[in-house]
């Protein structure tokens, strides 16, 4: 599957991966930097995960597939969201 690219919500930008997007903030147009597609969500990802950090890891894989910042998703997951709180099965 190809890397995950990211368009402007106006149309008028070239796409951009992950890292350019959270770089530019808003794209060169004015717009909002959206994903060309959803990527794919593998439910088994989720088997047996019950904190918040492993989740998110989990769910936005598919988002930082290609980039850069794919092999740090797991630091930025754990430094973003390690507080409690319930989770369910």
């Amino acid at each position: 599957m190809s890397d995950l690219r990211f368009v402007s919500t106006r149309g008028g930008a070239t796409p951009v991966t992950l890292s350019g997007a959270i770089r530019q903030g808003l794209a060169t147009d004015g717009g909002l930097y959206v994903p060309t597609r959803l990527p794919d969500v593998d439910l088994g990802a989720f088997a047996g995960l019950d904190r918040l950090p492993d989740l998110a890891c989990a769910a936005l894989a598919g988002f930082f597939e290609g980039d850069r910042l794919l092999p740090q998703l797991p630091d930025i997951a754990e430094a973003a969201l390690n507080f409690p709180a319930p989770t369910t099965r």
